[in-house]
């Protein structure tokens, strides 16, 4: 998509009963072009890996033009089931009384970027 502030027009098209009907929306285009903007990604633990404990020290990357972070922890992708919390500006954060069963945990780090809210997810190994 572009990322040069133009309009952006959409038409979405339905068949009821029929007939064809149409619903018109129209969107601006992000600005800052591709290289301005990066949504933030989790950089330690290490993707896939096995926490070594019920405590993690979790950061991510500031991305570009991120103002503001939001992190999710969850039994399952994009759920806040374990923990949730917005963040500010911080690029980390050290949880302790995380599972220690060996199951699967989500984590979702959201970044804010020109108002709109984008994230990443990595999965990790629980303790056991």
């Amino acid at each position: 998509l572009p990322v040069d502030g133009r309009k952006i027009y959409v038409r979405i098209w339905s068949l009821i009963n029929g007939s064809w009907q149409f619903s018109d929306t129209d969107y601006t285009a992000a600005t800052g072009g591709a290289s301005g903007v990066a949504k933030s990604t989790l950089s330690s633990p290490s993707a896939g890996s096995t926490f070594a404990g019920s405590s993690v020290l979790f950061s991510w990357s500031p991305g570009k033009g991120v103002s503001r972070y939001f992190i999710y922890i969850g039994n399952t992708l994009g759920q806040n089931d374990i923990f949730a919390q917005d963040m500010g500006t911080s690029t980390s954060i050290s949880l302790n009384g995380l599972p220690v069963d060996g199951r699967k945990i989500y984590v979702r780090i959201w970044s804010l970027i020109n108002g709109s809210w984008q994230f990443s997810d990595v999965e990790y190994v629980a303790w056991r």
